[in-house]
């Protein structure tokens, strides 16, 4: 009877204990699941970026002409940009190439800039009216500079809209994220490419992956124009930071330090 007792006493602890294991096995389980279920979601969320880049991708290269828009730069004071942006093009050089391209402008600065700044404009021309026309007109001012052009008048050609929309966390230009530079002469073949991006929250230190890919999306697009050696230039930007970027046709990216 004795025995019996103990047998059964044992076989009741070791259920107890498979019990228990099983119970330890469930958290696990539903812990992994849910880990399984955030990953499908972030998978998910991915699918949908990639459809919407392939997207962009047609519209980078198949945008109809009709829809291209134009922007007019004046020619610029030098002390302007000295005084503006501790940076003088013509006296220091500027380097793209130099890790630390990225320089921090302040958009209420940019915004309230006077017509003053400009050399003494005529009548029919255009101001520009935004941050970002700004930025687009020292982008186009320096980089005449460094490829051995005076600052004469610099014709910028949109080949994006700007307007945003909003997917999830991410948003974006709609249309396609390409600008052009061209100096002096609006026939005048386009020397140097431009990825103009966007964003509606805080920049952060690390590498903006997604203007890198407009970045690699341009090289490609001039590749297939027979374009030998295309460098693309890009500018990141949150309305109070911008940060730019340079890429060769290597695949040679080089940003902020």
């Amino acid at each position: 009877m004795n025995d019996a007792s103990e047998e059964l006493k044992t076989l009741l602890e070791s259920h107890e204990s498979a019990i228990t294991t099983i119970d330890y096995c469930m958290e696990d389980l539903c812990e992994a699941l849910e880990c399984a279920k955030m990953e499908i979601e972030r998978i998910e969320e991915e699918r949908k970026y990639l459809v919407d880049l392939e997207y962009r991708i047609k519209r980078l290269r198949f945008r109809p002409e009709h829809e291209t828009s134009t922007l007019w730069a004046w020619t610029l004071q030098h002390n302007f940009f000295t005084s503006a942006f501790g940076v003088s093009p013509s006296d220091e050089g500027y380097d793209w190439d130099a890790p630390s391209a990225g320089v921090p402008i302040s958009a209420e600065f940019l915004t309230s800039m006077a017509q003053t700044s400009l050399v003494e404009p005529k009548r029919s021309d255009r101001i520009p009216s935004s941050a970002l026309e700004w930025t687009l007109h020292r982008i186009a001012y320096e980089a005449n500079v460094v490829n051995g052009i005076d600052a004469c008048m610099t014709y910028v050609q949109s080949r994006a809209a700007l307007n945003y929309y909003s997917e999830g966390r991410r948003a974006r230009l709609s249309g396609i994220a390409d600008y052009t530079v061209i100096s002096r002469r609006r026939n005048r073949r386009p020397r140097v490419h431009f990825v103009v991006l966007e964003r509606d929250r805080p920049m952060t230190l690390n590498p903006d992956t997604e203007l890198l890919a407009y970045l690699l999306m341009v090289v490609q697009a001039r590749q297939d124009a027979s374009e030998l050696e295309p460098v693309v230039y890009g500018l990141a930007t949150d309305g109070d930071t911008m940060t730019f970027y340079r890429l060769e046709k290597t695949g040679k990216a080089s940003g902020p330090a």
